[in-house]
């Protein structure tokens, strides 16, 4: 349940990944973060797409960027009292985002380009 707490975290992170992103490439369509909350760790992946090319972003490079989103993306869970679940946020070049979350299913929206993977999330 979004609420006073989550909004603020919710617009920062989405701030964030889009500087991110335009720092990264001046040509994007649509852009992903997925991050994962479990146990107290998280995991945070993000792609994005630029014509018909789908990038993933480096999170080493970019660790200035992951490791507060990380801390973030825990915040969030927090504040929604849950102790476990995924979100992905998708935001599109004129920057509509939309956040999808789960619970239960913790390898859900995956970003890979392994195993025949596209680097967008399914």
């Amino acid at each position: 349940m979004i609420n006073n707490e989550t909004t603020p975290v919710i617009i920062e992170v989405a701030r964030a990944f889009v500087q991110l992103v335009q720092g990264s490439t001046s040509a994007w369509e649509k852009a992903y973060l997925r991050l994962q909350f479990e146990d107290g760790n998280t995991e945070a992946k993000g792609s994005y797409v630029s014509g018909n090319d789908v990038e993933i972003i480096e999170v080493i490079k970019n660790r200035a960027f992951f490791h507060p989103i990380a801390r973030s993306g825990g915040e969030l869970f927090s504040h929604l009292g849950k102790n476990a679940g995924v979100f992905l946020l998708t935001i599109n070049d004129q920057f509509e985002y939309d956040f999808q979350f789960e619970y239960t299913d913790m390898n859900r929206w995956r970003i890979s380009k392994l195993n025949d993977g596209t680097g967008i999330p399914t």
